[in-house]
């Protein structure tokens, strides 16, 4: 299902110049997510999203984040972003948890409204490790 969405707006080149008045965009049903946050360990560069969990939080509401992409890496498919379901235009903190790592964090996020939904923030997490969690 599609949904179509009119955008009226005027915008004129020079004093008798040609107008456009009216704009017709098709949005998908599809919503794409807000935040979407590869995760990858520091050192080695390697995917960690798999069992690694987090959140973003604008204000009072947060989301939590589940793997949202894959990719296939010696034929087999390994986890790489993690996304909420969802979101809206705002400012939103991020936080990635993983074992073995320390947590990951970044404010100050800038969710923008495009024309359908919401244009889509892509970050990476690089995770260090956590010595003090190494026995």
């Amino acid at each position: 299902m599609r949904t179509r969405v009119v955008a009226a707006g005027l915008t004129c080149a020079g004093i008798l110049g040609a107008c456009d008045t009216l704009t017709v965009v098709d949005c998908p049903a599809y919503v794409p997510p807000a935040i979407q946050v590869q995760v990858v360990d520091s050192l080695s560069g390697a995917w960690v999203a798999e069992g690694a969990e987090g959140f973003i939080a604008k204000g009072e509401v947060s989301l939590p984040l589940a793997i949202w992409a894959w990719e296939v890496v010696d034929g087999v498919p390994v986890a790489t972003t993690l996304a909420p379901e969802g979101g809206s235009a705002g400012i939103y903190e991020v936080e990635i948890r993983r074992d073995g790592y320390r947590d990951w964090r970044m404010g100050g996020v800038v969710v923008t409204e495009g024309v359908c939904s919401v244009e889509t923030v892509e970050l990476v997490a690089r995770l260090q490790p956590d010595p003090s969690s190494v026995s």
